[in-house]
C-alpha cells in the first residue's frame, strides 16, 4: 500500500548497478535499489498538457536488467538515482489536459513511483473491450501482446502450415506469440523451463509440442519434435537460439526479440554462436526488432489482439507479484522473480489495490 506518511509518497531509485545478479534489498551494501519519499504531486504542480497517474501496476521486463547496466541499447541507461524505468498502469487523478479526465485509466513508461506527473502525450488512455481487464494493457493487450504480434507477423513473416518455434514461450510475450501463432495456422513448438509450463502450453494454449530446455536429451526432443524450422521466435539466446540455428529451413526468419539467458552475464562470458553459417545455405534471416517503433501501429494491433481476446480465442495470463512485501516495495523482487522463471505469463507488481478505494476519494488524496 501506498506510504503512511501524509502527502508523502514511495518511489524506488537506482542506488547502484548491479554487477551480476540484482539484489533486490534495500538495506544492504550490496542494495541495487533505493526507497526515496517524495511529496505526492497535486493539480497546482501541473503545467497544461499534464496529468497525475496514481500506478496501480507496474509491467515487470526483461530489458529492465539492461536499463540498470551502461550498455548500449535503444534507451539511455537509467542514471545512478534515478526512478527505476518500467511500464506501469494507472488512474488518472488530477488533470490540466484536454485528453484525459479524472478517473481515466492509463499506461505509459514511466517509472516505479506511487505517483507520477505526466505529459499527456506521454500516457496512452485504455479502452473498455468485452474480457479484457485494465491490467492485460500491461501485457496481452498491451506493449507485451505487440510485440508478441508484430514480431510474428511482420518480422517474422509467420505463414499458415509453417513450423514456428518460441523459446521462454511461458513468459508473457512468449504465451502471447505461440498463441498468436496458432491462430494463423503454424505448427507450433513451444520451449520453457518446467513440465508443469510444458503441460499448460499444450492444454490450455494449444501448441503443437512443448519442451522442457533442462530436460536432458531436449536437443534430440527439439530435433525430433522439430525437424526444420520456418520461424524462430526468440526471447532467450545463448545456447537455444545456437541450437534452432542449426534446424533452418530455406528463407527461414529468425525473431530476436530478447536473450533473457544472456542478462545477467558480464564481463564478457556471453554465449558464443556457433551455427550461424546456416543462415548463408539456408538463405535465411536473424533480425532484431524493438516495439516501441510501433507505437504508430499499436491502435492497429489492438484492434486485432482485443477481437481475439474477446472471443476466447486468446487467453491472457498474469502473474501478480507483490515480494512479500506488499505495494511498491515488492518491485525489485519482481525483477528476480522474472529471470527465475516464476511466472506464467506476464509478471506484474501491485502498487495499489484500486477496488478499494473509489475514484473520488483519490482524486481528494491526490490534489
Amino acid at each position: 500500500m501506498p506510504s503512511s506518511t501524509p502527502g508523502m509518497q514511495k518511489t524506488i531509485v537506482l542506488r547502484q548497478r548491479p554487477t551480476d545478479k540484482i539484489d533486490a534489498s534495500f538495506d544492504s551494501p550490496t542494495s541495487n535499489f533505493a526507497i526515496v519519499p517524495q511529496p505526492i504531486p497535486t493539480a497546482d504542480d501541473l503545467k497544461d498538457g499534464e496529468v497525475v497517474l496514481r500506478v496501480e501496476y507496474a509491467g515487470v521486463e526483461p530489458s529492465m536488467r539492461v536499463w540498470m547496466s551502461e550498455a548500449r541499447s535503444y534507451m539511455p541507461p537509467v542514471a545512478i538515482g534515478e526512478v527505476m524505468r518500467s511500464m506501469v498502469l494507472g488512474t488518472v487523478v488530477a488533470t490540466k489536459s484536454s485528453k484525459f479526465e479524472v478517473g481515466d485509466q492509463a499506461t505509459a513508461l514511466a517509472g516505479w513511483a506511487e505517483y507520477l506527473v505526466l505529459p499527456d502525450t506521454g500516457a496512452i488512455k485504455i479502452r473498455s473491450y468485452p474480457g479484457v481487464k485494465p491490467v492485460d494493457f500491461l501485457g496481452g493487450l498491451g506493449i507485451t501482446g505487440q510485440t508478441a504480434y508484430w514480431g510474428l507477423t511482420d518480422i517474422g513473416q509467420a505463414k499458415a502450415g509453417e513450423t514456428v518455434v518460441v523459446s521462454g514461450a511461458a513468459g508473457a510475450t512468449g504465451s502471447m506469440a505461440v498463441q498468436i501463432a496458432v491462430l494463423l495456422g503454424c505448427k507450433v513448438i513451444a520451449i520453457a523451463g518446467s513440465d508443469e509450463k510444458c503441460q499448460w502450453l499444450e492444454k490450455d494454449l494449444g501448441v503443437s509440442k512443448a519442451l522442457n530446455y533442462k530436460d536432458k536429451d531436449f536437443e534430440a526432443q527439439f530435433i525430433e519434435h522439430v525437424g526444420f524450422l520456418d520461424v524462430f521466435y526468440d526471447n532467450v539466446g545463448g545456447s537455444i537460439l545456437n541450437l534452432a540455428l542449426s534446424r533452418l529451413n530455406k528463407s527461414a526468419r529468425i525473431v530476436m526479440c530478447g536473450a533473457i539467458e544472456e542478462y545477467n552475464k558480464v564481463g564478457g562470458t556471453a554465449t558464443g554462436l556457433t551455427n550461424y553459417t546456416s543462415l548463408i545455405s539456408q538463405r535465411g534471416t536473424m533480425k532484431g526488432f524493438i516495439i516501441l517503433d510501433y507505437i504508430p501501429r499499436f491502435r492497429e494491433g489492438e484492434a486485432v489482439l482485443s477481437k481475439w481476446i474477446s472471443e476466447g480465442k486468446i487467453k491472457v495470463e498474469t502473474h501478480i507479484h507483490n515480494g512479500g512485501e506488499g505495494g511498491i516495495e515488492g518491485a525489485p523482487g519482481g525483477i528476480i522473480g522474472l529471470f527465475e522463471g516464476k511466472n506464467t505469463g506476464k509478471m506484474v507488481v501491485q502498487f495499489w489495490d484500486a477496488t478499494k478505494e473509489s475514484t473520488e476519494g483519490v482524486s481528494k488524496l491526490a490534489i
